[in-house]
């Protein structure tokens, strides 16, 4: 097994191929911790700590300058941006082939129909018209799901990294909190924002989304 999946490959990387060596081998043998990649760099804790931790540092400049409270939201905002996008835009074209589906089975039935109609046989143009709207009632449901799907991914593995970035400034930050700090906040609460309230980050970047969608659709 190679130490990393292979991102590389961009119709691997679509189709999620990088996956299915893992199966193959699960399918065959009970898997076992050596058998699963190492993270990729860009998974690691210090890397999406860093990646994000100039988002707070430039939110807490921000609050300075206008005499106010850092705003996490507003951190964590700027961060999942570029993913909001390229989400939005995946889950925009795949609900548009939703609407244009039913449009193209009713022309294909509307052709049916009016075939049945005349009772005559099919000429090489209905067939064509049949054959070029199956084709793309065809792409356009490959489109739809592939849209689907790797938005999700998308935002599922921005959230996920979002989460863990999170944690480790959390986790960081209990490291240097002075003895009055410490008093006042337990190791129960200390654990409880790196667990309950960290995992709230994932939900919320999805409804984002949807709420940025629901006036367009």
């Amino acid at each position: 097994m190679h130490a990393i999946a292979d991102y590389k490959n961009p119709w691997s990387f679509l189709w999620f191929n990088w996956m299915h060596p893992l199966m193959i081998l699960g399918s065959k043998v009970s898997l076992r911790l050596d058998d699963v990649w190492s993270l990729h760099p860009k998974d690691h804790a210090a890397t999406v700590e860093a990646s994000f931790e100039r988002f707070w540092l430039a939110e807490k400049e921000r609050a300075a300058a206008a005499g106010a409270t850092p705003d996490l939201m507003r951190a964590c905002m700027a961060c999942q941006k570029p993913y909001w996008i390229c989400g939005f835009c995946l889950k925009l074209t795949a609900d548009l082939t939703f609407l244009v589906r039913p449009l193209l089975m009713q022309q294909v039935l509307l052709i049916i129909e009016q075939q049945n109609e005349s009772k005559a046989d099919y000429s090489a143009d209905t067939l064509a018209s049949l054959v070029l709207y199956a084709t793309l009632l065809f792409v356009t449901s490959m489109i739809g799901t592939i849209g689907n799907v790797q938005n999700n991914y998308v935002l599922f593995t921005s959230e996920y990294r979002l989460r863990s970035a999170l944690i480790a400034l959390l986790y960081k930050k209990s490291l240097v909190l002075s003895p009055g700090a410490k008093a006042s906040y337990s190791t129960g609460k200390i654990a409880n924002l790196m667990s309950n309230d960290a995992d709230k980050v994932i939900p919320w970047s999805h409804q984002f989304e949807f709420l940025a969608e629901c006036p367009i659709m």
